[in-house]
């Protein structure tokens, strides 16, 4: 299997991908986590045309690893 390009930011944080963006959502999936519960975690924001960096996002709107969340979002269903 060939080998893709991923956009990521390296964080205070840890190392977050970029996954999907879709017209009102951004998604970020932690790869590497200064706290390890973190690693995996895939959370949705609301789109902010003034973001330039995982800072200017404040609080998850969807967090898809929550009981419940990825049956009833199709991007976290999808594993984005």
């Amino acid at each position: 299997m060939g080998k893709r390009a991923r956009p990521a930011m390296s964080h205070v944080d840890g190392k977050i991908e970029v996954p999907a963006v879709d017209p009102e959502m951004v998604y970020f999936r932690f790869h590497r986590a200064a706290d390890p519960a973190r690693i995996g975690r895939l959370l949705a924001y609301r789109r902010n045309p003034e973001a330039t960096w995982f800072d200017d996002y404040r609080d998850a709107v969807i967090d898809c690893n929550r009981e419940g969340v990825a049956a009833t979002t199709d991007a976290c269903a999808a594993g984005v």
